[in-house]
């Protein structure tokens, strides 16, 4: 109850008893008590909490067609492919972080600075996506810009290691996509539109968007190669050339050969896989 005093209404799992006084309004529909202090003897037998859902999600349940069972059903089996993700997610992380620390990085301090100007790059467009010109945000701050561009070295390094060790894997274990995995992951992508705008999307992402349809394709395969490995289902192939020290970023990049179908370039889809 409400006017239960705080130190009652936290109590939880226990039928409490206590008796509380309570001052009556004026007002009171009972003459008798009107402006009096009348004492209740009290037994509070649960305390629940009532959840409601917060704004954001107020769109989806309106929109939502069918029975409270369909919405249960649907929330279930959306919460259960989170779990799912998130657990797969971490299984990947683990096992790349594994894989980056047991590999030997040998990469010009140029490929660095050039890989945290592109991270610096990347936080600019969020700068203009808002209004704010990046000469601003640094004249506010008080700083040079190339003070940022060090700063962020040592994530650039790490994310360099990253890309390389997995583009490595990909030419290890030769991975790759054609056509018909390209145009699946397009008729993928076209289930999020509305009926009246996917073929104009679908032209879009067939031509000038292809490539990151294929980035797309190859990084799904990537990653179900590589849960496959974290999990023990396939051995992994432990060769001279897994463990060789890499030397140059630009030998990686340029290792997956075209195969007899199109292939996509593998340097744009390893980063997607983890938490930088």
């Amino acid at each position: 109850h409400r006017d239960l005093p705080l130190s009652i209404r936290r109590q939880r799992q226990m039928c409490i008893r206590d008796r509380v006084i309570s001052k009556m309004p004026d007002d009171h529909s009972d003459e008798r008590i009107r402006g009096k202090d009348v004492s209740f003897s009290v037994k509070v037998l649960g305390i629940k909490e009532r959840l409601l859902p917060e704004w954001d999600d107020l769109t989806t349940l309106e929109e939502f067609e069918g029975s409270l069972d369909d919405l249960r059903k649907k929330t279930r089996t959306e919460l259960e492919e989170t779990a799912q993700t998130n657990a797969e997610r971490s299984t990947l992380d683990g096992y790349i972080k594994q894989l980056v620390e047991q590999t030997e990085f040998d990469i010009p301090d140029v490929l660095i600075e050039r890989e945290a100007d592109s991270l610096l790059k990347e936080r600019e467009s969020e700068f203009v996506r808002y209004g704010i010109k990046p000469e601003q945000f640094y004249e506010y701050q008080g700083r040079e810009r190339q003070e940022f561009v060090d700063e962020l070295l040592p994530q650039a390094e790490e994310r360099l290691h990253t890309t390389l060790a997995l583009q490595e894997i990909i030419k290890r274990d030769q991975l790759s996509i054609n056509d018909d995995d390209i145009n699946v992951e397009i008729e993928e992508m076209l289930k999020l539109y509305d009926e009246d705008q996917r073929e104009n999307i679908r032209q879009t992402l067939s031509t000038s968007l292809r490539h990151m349809m294929g980035s797309t394709a190859l990084d799904k395969k990537l990653r179900q190669h590589l849960l496959v490995i974290a999990k023990g289902e396939q051995p992994v192939h432990m060769d001279n050339e897994s463990n060789a020290e890499i030397t140059n970023s630009t030998d990686v990049a340029d290792s997956t050969q075209a195969q007899s179908e199109p292939v996509v370039s593998d340097a744009s889809v390893s980063l997607s896989l983890i938490h930088i």
